[in-house]
């Protein structure tokens, strides 16, 4: 199976650092929701990624709300699912 997931990192001054991994999907759907997301153009501190595990990635900037919104939810599938998803918060 392809496999697949985004990231939520913050930009500090040219520096990522990867604060969250969302769970492992299929290529496809992590397609999907990363295009469902709306980039923020004007967000300069929090980058969604989308990584394959074949070293391709996707990136575009997001709000501290969506960042939030989506550790949230992160954590709420680590915590059903038992998945390590590596949150740091």
């Amino acid at each position: 199976m392809d496999c697949c997931s985004l990231a939520i990192s913050m930009d500090i001054n040219g520096s990522k650092i990867v604060l969250a991994w969302g769970p492992n999907k299929t290529t496809q759907q992590c397609i999907d929701e990363y295009h469902a997301i709306s980039a923020d153009l004007n967000a300069k501190t929090y980058l969604l990624t989308l990584k394959d595990h074949k070293d391709a990635s996707l990136e575009k900037p997001i709000s501290s709300e969506k960042a939030s919104t989506l550790m949230a939810e992160w954590h709420d599938i680590q915590s059903g699912l038992n998945q390590d998803l590596d949150i740091h918060w």
